[in-house]
């Protein structure tokens, strides 16, 4: 591949960011392939779409594609389903997790298909990373801390994948009928591997 494809991500946390930063840095792949640029926002204010679009306007950077990176659990359906159709009238991909991003980091590590709250999600990951003294914590980045990126990318990556395919047969047979942002637990951050082609890679 001749010259990277810029992407743009927006994202709500350091914890997202730092996944993302170090996806592109630790695998070869995307590294010579691609060009990823995040930025924190706040995906549930009212004016995400204006910065998004304001962002990208006043940049020398021609973004391919632009994704906005949130969780489910703080946004009502209504105000959910208001940011969905903004994006699409922008040309904006949302990626997003339900309750919160920590679905998608626990699936590098084991599968799982019950509800819960995103407390427990902290105390699944503090076990599973073997983190010490305050555990797992998402507003501080703690993952970048004890330096778990190295054990969660790549080496997880495939694992991530097979887990996430489990979770889909699930929600396909026992809520095939329900809307994707309702189900619960569910991430859609697969369609990023995807469009950049990391989930054939990772398949081979």
């Amino acid at each position: 591949m001749s010259k990277n494809i810029a992407i743009l991500v927006f994202v709500e946390w350091e914890s997202e960011k730092n996944y993302f930063t170090n996806l592109v840095s630790r695998v070869d792949f995307i590294r010579n392939g691609f060009f990823i640029k995040t930025k924190v926002c706040k995906p549930t204010s009212k004016r995400v779409m204006q910065e998004i679009t304001d962002f990208s306007k006043n940049k020398e950077i021609e973004f391919q594609k632009k994704y906005l990176l949130l969780d489910k659990d703080e946004i009502t359906n209504s105000d959910f389903e208001k940011i969905l159709s903004l994006a699409k009238k922008e040309n904006i991909i949302v990626l997003f997790s339900n309750p919160c991003f920590e679905v998608f980091l626990l699936l590098h590590y084991k599968e799982f298909n019950w509800e819960q709250k995103k407390e427990r999600y902290y105390k699944e990951l503090t076990k599973e990373m073997w983190l010490t003294k305050e555990g797992y914590e998402r507003s501080k980045a703690k993952l970048e801390d004890h330096d778990k990126y190295s054990e969660l990318i790549p080496g997880k990556l495939r694992e991530y994948l097979k887990n996430l395919k489990k979770l889909k047969t699930y929600h396909n047979k026992e809520n095939k009928w329900v809307v994707e942002h309702l189900l619960n637990p569910y991430t859609n951050i697969d369609k990023f591997f995807d469009d950049i082609w990391l989930t054939k890679e990772l398949e081979k």
